[in-house]
C-alpha cells in the first residue's frame, strides 16, 4: 500500500490531537521493497486542528523483536495554523536497515529529545515496509537475526600501531 489513509489507523494514547494526519504518500518505492542503499521517502498530509508552533516529526523502526531505532527531523514549521491543511516530505536515508520486514511509526509533535517530546498526533504502524540485503560483488551479503536489525557502518579513521 502506497497511498494510505491515516485516518482510520489506530493512534497513540497520548497524543493532544492539537494535529490530525490523513494521508501518507510513499514515494519512489511501486511495492514497498526497498535496496539496502535506498532512502525511505513519504508525504505525510495533515490538518491542523489547534495553532502550534515548532512542529517536529518522529520517525521510529520496529521490526518482530521490537524497536530498532527512532530519528527526529528538524523544526519544519515554526507555525501552523488551525483549520489549515500541511504536507511535509521527509526522506530517510543511511539508515543501515538489516534484510527483514518492518513497520514504519509516524508521529507529529514539538520538542526534541533533550527537552522532551509533545505529541500532536501519532500513528503505530503507519505503513510496513521490507528490507533487501546489501549487495556486494553482486551478490546478497547474508545476516543473522542474531546480529541485530541495524548494520552499523564501519569506523572511520581507525588507526592501528605499535608502541
Amino acid at each position: 500500500e502506497r497511498d494510505i489513509d491515516l485516518t482510520s489507523k489506530e493512534r497513540l494514547g497520548h497524543i493532544s490531537g492539537a494535529v490530525l494526519m490523513t494521508r501518507l504518500e510513499l514515494l519512489d518505492t511501486r511495492d514497498c521493497v526497498y535496496e539496502y542503499e535506498d532512502a525511505i521517502a513519504f508525504r505525510v498530509t495533515m490538518r491542523c486542528q489547534a495553532d502550534v508552533q515548532n512542529a517536529t516529526m518522529r520517525f521510529e523502526i520496529a521490526n518482530a523483536h521490537g524497536l530498532v531505532g527512532l530519528t527526529f527531523t528538524e523544526v519544519f514549521a515554526r507555525e501552523m495554523c488551525a483549520g489549515e491543511t500541511y504536507r511535509v516530505t521527509m526522506s530517510f536515508a543511511g539508515h543501515c536497515l538489516t534484510p527483514g520486514s518492518y513497520q514504519a511509526h509516524i508521529s507529529v509533535g514539538s520538542g526534541n529529545s533533550f527537552e522532551g517530546i509533545s505529541t500532536f498526533d501519532g500513528v503505530y504502524p503507519a505503513f510496513a515496509f521490507e528490507m533487501l540485503a546489501r549487495r556486494r560483488d553482486g551478490l546478497r551479503e547474508g545476516w543473522r537475526d542474531s546480529w541485530g536489525g541495524t548494520h552499523l557502518p564501519p569506523p572511520q579513521a581507525l588507526v592501528f600501531e605499535r608502541i
